[in-house]
């Protein structure tokens, strides 16, 4: 009897000690959600919140492999992370990740008001766009991702597209190039539509006039929100930049905008 108590009891020592030691997952799969995510690039803060990454659109898979208090850490590729709000992640249990990702084919069109970049993906990848000038040019870079994009199909319907090509930058980072006809820029927005991320490219006016269109003016403060204040003349600076808005707005009005 002395005995099998023994081996009971060494036998449940050695369970509890497997299931202590039992590794915890490197990473677990999540989804943005809410409106407007935002990646970061650190853990730094002020009052806007750390320098950011950029935006990106809702239900992009993520690989969170830590955590803060109110940050989760996210890989984006191999040599890439970031950081995002917790409020901005939920769990995905049903997502397998896949070994790699691949890029399909590049489609570039024009519609009646914009003109449209669509790239097929086999998954809803983190991203990252910018613009540039001289040239005018807006970058994308996909995340966690290997082209095997072997058409790109430029249509006759595009007005502000110039050109439209890609490379990869690194093992798994696709970067896309998208010329602009012309310098200015005129905005464009990016997001998923299905399995394809769409960049919509605003296009110059016909008649790139100021007085046919429509201006906002931010002074930036106001409220609560005072901003600076100087130590000697104890100047408050949503005063000055309020003033400084308000001059504008009447210069505009006397160009006849």
């Amino acid at each position: 009897m002395r005995t099998f108590l023994t081996l009971l009891f060494a036998t449940s020592f050695c369970l509890v000690q497997v299931q202590a030691q039992k590794p915890k997952p490197a990473f677990w799969l999540g989804k943005t959600t809410g409106k407007l995510p935002a990646l970061s690039y650190g853990l730094g803060e002020d009052r806007l919140g750390g320098t950011k990454i950029g935006y990106i659109d809702s239900n992009v898979l993520l690989k969170v492999v830590d955590s803060t208090k109110d940050l989760y850490a996210v890989q984006l590729s191999k040599y890439h992370s970031a950081y995002i709000e917790k409020a901005y992640v939920k769990p995905d249990s049903i997502t397998r990740l896949k070994p790699f990702y691949l890029t399909s084919s590049f489609l570039a069109k024009g519609d009646t008001l914009y003109d449209l970049v669509q790239i097929r993906m086999e998954e809803n990848l983190p991203y990252k766009s910018w613009m540039e000038i001289e040239p005018a040019r807006i970058m994308v870079d996909l995340y966690g991702v290997q082209t095997n994009t072997n058409w790109i199909t430029q249509l006759k319907t595009l007005k502000e597209v110039k050109n439209l090509y890609y490379n990869q930058v690194e093992d798994d980072v696709v970067r896309v190039t998208i010329e602009l006809k012309h310098q200015q820029h005129w905005g464009y927005s990016i997001g998923y539509k299905g399995k394809s991320l769409v960049i919509q490219v605003r296009r110059q006016p016909v008649l790139p006039d100021l007085k046919k269109m429509v201006i906002a003016i931010d002074a930036g403060h106001g409220g609560n929100n005072s901003g600076a204040e100087s130590s000697k003349y104890h100047a408050v600076e949503k005063e000055y930049t309020l003033l400084f808005a308000k001059a504008l707005e009447k210069n505009l009005k006397k160009l006849g905008v």
